[in-house]
């Protein structure tokens, strides 16, 4: 009985001691697991976030791209505005010059123009107050532009003077000694008129460069320009043929453009009398179409007038000996100091 009541207690007191292990062992085992879980949920979202980070540091890319591009666009805009904007006027250097009575004047070779983006501006010359025939000072207006409208005018001015005279029966001295001297050179006795026009044309054609000026008081002061610079323009050209054909025997007779303005160029050539009939001898040098000029009929040298050069053959019927109708041109390689057969 004794035993009994003593053994209770010792019983009780295991089971409590029992029971607060299993509590904590229980509590243990539960927040262990629970740290597993939360640990593993931790874990499995970092994973999502790192597959889903490529589509958006994709999408960054991409941003960052639209942001080069449109930085690009940005810097191109500018330079196309500055273009567009351009309001610098084209620089033009200009200064007054002299010239001779009666010669020509190439105006453009007296002025320089530069831009800061147009490359070749427009010059605009207004020189109709100039009278080359006749001494005297007169303006002259250069209107430079460039491709953005920009303008610079410049005025500048021409001074005509008289040249001093030289003594007529020298430069006719001059010209006869050096007509006999080409026509010995380029012509023999066995040739007939025909021959001998063509090699004067041709010798005239090929020992005188085109320069766009010369003195135009009469033909034998051209002449004599000719034989001595062997450059000049068509009077040069008309004034050199003119003498050696006269020299050679041959009929001519001079022709000169028939101008519509002061400002429409002038033009000289010569007809000659051959074979029975007259045909238009030009030896000055064309740009566009062919030199087909030496003894070109009337209605070839019409022809070549309207397609290339309207208007450079223009004279006055009235008094001028009928033309020859048949054409000769089949005869004639300008490439050739001779004449087919």
């Amino acid at each position: 009985m004794f035993s009994l009541v003593k053994s209770r207690p010792v019983t009780s007191v295991l089971l409590k001691s029992l029971g607060a292990v299993a509590v904590v062992l229980l509590l243990f085992v539960f927040l262990t697991a629970d740290s597993h879980v939360v640990a593993s949920k931790a874990a499995g979202s970092n994973d999502v976030d790192g597959s889903e980070s490529q589509p958006e540091t994709s999408a960054s890319s991409s941003n960052a791209s639209e942001t080069q591009t449109s930085a690009s666009d940005t810097q191109t805009t500018p330079q196309s505005s500055a273009q567009s904007a351009d309001k610098t006027p084209p620089k033009a250097e200009a200064s007054d010059f002299e010239v001779f009575v009666g010669e020509s004047i190439s105006y453009k070779k007296h002025i320089k123009v530069s831009d800061d983006t147009d490359k070749a501006p427009s010059i605009e010359i207004d020189s109709s107050k100039v009278n080359i025939d006749t001494v005297g000072k007169y303006p002259v207006v250069y209107t430079v532009t460039d491709k953005s409208g920009n303008k610079t005018v410049v005025q500048i001015n021409v001074t005509v003077k008289k040249k001093a005279e030289e003594k007529q029966s020298a430069i006719d001295e001059y010209i006869s000694k050096q007509a006999k001297a080409v026509i010995a050179k380029i012509t023999n006795k066995k040739m007939d008129d025909m021959h001998k026009a063509y090699a004067i044309f041709y010798w005239t054609r090929h020992n005188i460069t085109y320069t766009g000026d010369s003195n135009k008081t009469n033909y034998r002061i051209g002449a004599r320009d000719g034989f001595k610079k062997h450059s000049g323009d068509c009077f040069t050209y008309f004034s050199v043929a003119k003498v050696l054909l006269d020299e050679a025997g041959i009929e001519n007779r001079d022709m000169i453009k028939v101008r519509t303005s002061e400002k429409d160029a002038r033009h000289f050539w010569s007809i000659v009398h051959i074979n029975g009939g007259w045909y238009h001898f030009d030896s000055t040098p064309f740009k566009a179409g062919h030199d087909y000029f030496f003894m070109a009929t009337d209605a070839e040298m019409k022809a070549w007038d309207k397609k290339y050069y309207p208007g450079t053959h223009v004279y006055k019927t009235e008094g001028m000996p009928e033309f020859a109708a048949k054409s000769v041109q089949s005869r004639v390689d300008y490439s050739s100091p001779k004449l087919k057969k």
